[in-house]
């Protein structure tokens, strides 16, 4: 085998995983030894992974650089997060090792506890943590993952999601190709903030409220195959992958927005989106995140297949956005938000030309899920700046929110003028 590689000189290598690690390990050690990356896949995940055919060398080569967290966030749910728990255990990772970290909420009861310590992750480290003070929603997700490094990826779940054993497949496709691919240029690494593995039946940021929401036509219109992927900037909260530079720039917006209203009050900022219905909302994470993504002309690719087929699920259980009443919940609502999973795989089936598009193929959208292109995008968000801060706009993917965050001395005053008479 070593001779073998001497010859080829291969700058990557792809073999079978067997059961007996002994040829594997061989394999990757004189990978290693000709600078070659290995990638390793079960015989039964082969056919899950027909897409690297798809990607460059280039990409490929960062095929063992990416580590995804499971990032599961609950409280007092135990009969849904065994639901979540089972079906990540039930999932394809092809070969990877993946990290799994349940947080529970300060007021999580006896049976979510024996839960998470019984349960058993069968694909890499299991972490378990647990609030000593009442967090609330906006803390328990924001805190629950912070990057490690540009490679590390988080799945954000709450636990009243499911998983499509096909999660993995499609989100470390999704990586491969918008974030190490060389035929995209700088673009989607700067612009593309993650992928959500749930296909939206409605747009929630509408001024007048939730609508139903279908892409195809949209897409028709504007020249795209109806089941091409799209971008939009809207955040998912129902099952996404987000990337770590972006992470990190909303760790430090959001600890700078609350920092600084919390010692002079809200209007401190003058930073606000625009005929959004996130403007009203008081507890949630992603009403600071959509002013970010609004402002830097962020997006996240969102899967488009038959029947809203996604890779996770929402199953409306009660909690903090959904409240228990007598009638309980009405079926009409829930089919609003609960999705088919996708379990046989038929990715490159459904994708148009058997494959994700280039960046610049991909169909864009904004907040209100109209095509925009991402110039358009840019320029929305550069405008809407100097509405909202005083400092010059910094390119995009510097990844810093500082010069989002340049108050007007009128708000500034007003904000301290109002504190000191209290």
């Amino acid at each position: 085998m070593s001779n073998l590689f001497a010859f080829i000189r291969p700058d990557v290598s792809i073999q079978v995983k067997e059961e007996h690690p002994r040829f594997s390990q061989s394999v990757e050690s004189i990978a290693q030894e000709y600078n070659a990356t290995s990638i390793s896949l079960p015989l039964n995940d082969i056919k899950h992974a027909l897409w690297i055919s798809d990607l460059s060398i280039a990409a490929l080569k960062h095929w063992n650089d990416i580590k995804m967290d499971l990032v599961v966030i609950t409280d007092r749910r135990p009969r849904s997060l065994a639901r979540l728990l089972e079906s990540a255990n039930n999932a394809t990772y092809l070969g990877d090792k993946v990290e799994l970290v349940v947080n529970m909420e300060q007021t999580a009861d006896h049976k979510t506890h024996n839960l998470v310590n019984r349960f058993q992750f069968n694909h890499g480290l299991k972490k378990l943590r647990h609030r000593i003070r009442k967090g609330g929603l906006m803390p328990a997700i924001v805190e629950s993952w912070y990057p490690s490094d540009n490679d590390n990826y988080g799945v954000l779940l709450e636990d009243d999601i499911e998983l499509s054993p096909l999660f993995y497949v499609w989100s470390k496709y999704n990586i491969l190709k918008y974030r190490y691919e060389e035929n995209n240029d700088s673009d989607a690494y700067k612009y593309v903030y993650g992928v959500s593995l749930y296909s939206p039946r409605n747009l929630e940021l509408l001024p007048e409220g939730r609508r139903p929401f279908n892409p195809e036509p949209v897409l028709e219109e504007g020249g795209y195959s109806k089941r091409a992927p799209y971008a939009t900037q809207i955040p998912c909260s129902w099952g996404a992958v987000y990337f770590p530079e972006h992470w990190r720039e909303f760790h430090a917006y959001l600890t700078e927005r609350i920092n600084k209203e919390e010692r002079f009050g809200k209007g401190f900022y003058n930073i606000t989106v625009p005929e959004s219905r996130s403007e009203r909302w008081k507890k949630s994470w992603k009403k600071y995140f959509i002013e970010l993504v609004y402002l830097r002309a962020y997006v996240m690719v969102y899967p488009n297949f038959e029947h809203f087929q996604s890779f996770s699920t929402n199953h409306l259980e009660y909690g903090t956005h959904v409240k228990e009443s007598k009638q309980g919940r009405a079926q009409s609502k829930l089919e609003q938000f609960l999705v088919p999973l996708m379990q046989n795989d038929n990715i490159l089936a459904q994708l148009p030309d058997a494959r994700l598009p280039r960046f610049d193929e991909l169909p864009k959208m904004d907040l209100w899920g109209r095509l925009r292109t991402l110039d358009a995008l840019d320029q929305v968000g550069a405008q809407w700046h100097q509405e909202v801060s005083t400092c010059q706009r910094e390119q995009i993917g510097a990844f810093d929110p500082s010069d989002l965050l340049c108050p007007f001395e009128t708000n500034v005053l007003k904000s301290k003028n109002k504190r000191s008479q209290y």
